[in-house]
């Protein structure tokens, strides 16, 4: 069942029947079912609200998020949340990614101006030099310290 434009989305009759059976898991007493069912009503509907304004640069977490909602809007709550979780395994996984290469391209960048600095000691600009492989140093990630410490003490032992 689909929400008009000008009405709050229903909550669909699938999603009732699961929310009541968590009610009655939960042992909610009868007098407080009135403002529970309301707050429901109020989440359900701002998540609902927040999965179709979700974008995504991946199509795919677009698509798991997009099932989510339909699972959402069907009542299956597990499923929902199992899509959810798949979406920001997907996000987490690209940002991981992202992140090795972007400290793969720091040891890069690290060791041109590593490379920069042995070129000047070969002219004997040992300011310039030493210059460099601070820059060098200060490039490199923070795991990677066995390189760092090498850049350092190229640094320090470039004469004065």
């Amino acid at each position: 069942m689909r929400p008009t434009a000008r009405s709050a989305p229903p909550v669909e009759k699938d999603g009732l029947a699961r929310f009541f059976k968590i009610l009655e898991k939960q042992k909610v007493a009868p007098e407080d079912l009135d403002s529970i069912l309301r707050e429901f009503a109020k989440r359900y509907q701002q998540l609902e609200e927040d999965l179709k304004r979700f974008t995504a640069d991946d199509a795919e977490v677009a698509a798991l998020t997009e099932q989510a909602r339909e699972a959402l809007e069907a009542g299956d709550f597990d499923r929902a949340e199992q899509l959810l979780n798949e979406a920001s395994a997907q996000d987490l996984a690209a940002a991981e990614r992202q992140e090795s290469m972007a400290k793969q391209r720091r040891l890069s960048a690290a060791r041109s101006k590593a490379n920069n600095g042995g070129l000047k000691s070969t002219q004997f600009a040992y300011r310039e030099a030493a210059e460099y492989y601070r820059q060098a140093a200060a490039l490199v990630p923070a795991e990677a310290e066995t390189q760092r410490a090498e850049y350092l003490n190229l640094q320090g032992r470039a004469p004065s």
